[in-house]
């Protein structure tokens, strides 16, 4: 006999003792235990689809801390990367909601910001972003 059979055959022994008419005890009350009982049979029975399910979530769970993580760790990055720039003032256009990459200032705005008074240098920060070519498949016949 496995655990798991020997674990069921003494809970259902219990229960049955618990749910004995002629014995009253303080072992629980019958209208709030049964649904845990009942509960537990439905378990059992279909343990496979209760495993199933119980593994589809955990994978969910897992993959949602996952992406988190992913994404508080490029958030980091790149906070530490404009923490890190030896810059006392960072210019960006108004209306690209605090995006360094998508802010674009023109030759005529950098000549403006140069003739600010206390302005030593200017600087552009540079931001790249790549994509794999695509590559035509050749057919194998």
């Amino acid at each position: 006999m496995n655990l798991s059979n020997w674990l069921m055959q003494t809970f259902y022994k219990h229960c049955i003792d618990m749910y004995n008419v002629d014995r009253k005890d303080d072992l629980g009350d019958r209208e709030t235990d049964m649904p845990f009982y009942l509960a537990l049979q439905e378990i059992w029975r279909g343990r496979g689809r209760f495993l199933l399910f119980s593994m589809v979530i955990a994978l969910i769970t897992v993959l949602v801390l996952f992406v988190a993580a992913l994404a508080e760790g490029l958030g980091s990055g790149n906070r530490e990367y404009l923490e890190k720039l030896n810059a006392d003032l960072i210019v960006h256009q108004s209306n690209v909601d605090l995006s360094v990459g998508a802010s674009r200032l023109g030759v005529d705005r950098l000549s403006e910001i140069r003739r600010v008074p206390g302005v030593q240098a200017i600087g552009s920060i540079g931001m790249a972003s790549t994509a794999a070519p695509r590559v035509a498949s050749r057919g194998l016949a």
